[in-house]
């Protein structure tokens, strides 16, 4: 069972180096090595898909609780100031990763 768990942690850590698609489509690796890749990529985004759409879920559940509770004035103010936030944070990345 290590070897198992270490071959696939070897196969993730080249996906990574090496890009997802480019490293299920090179043509020099045995096939069922591509196939292992293609799959544990699809695995990895269903596994994101999945908790992104958990996480949408709880937020709707927790902001309509929340909206439930607090006057309309109230959660105006705090949808502005998350708004803000979330401009706040992409500026940011704007900022850091922009290439220049």
């Amino acid at each position: 069972m290590d070897f198992l768990i270490e071959f696939v942690g070897e196969i993730l850590g080249e996906l990574v180096l090496e890009g997802g698609v480019s490293a299920a489509s090179d043509h020099r690796r045995p096939k069922w090595q591509r196939v292992l890749i293609l799959t544990l990529m699809a695995l990895f985004f269903a596994a994101v898909f999945a908790l992104m759409a958990a996480g949408g879920i709880g937020g709707g559940v927790i902001g309509r609780k929340l909206n439930r509770q607090m006057e309309n004035q109230s959660v105006e103010r705090l949808f502005i100031a998350l708004m803000a936030v979330i401009i706040c944070v992409s500026l940011f990345n704007t900022w850091r990763y922009s290439a220049g």
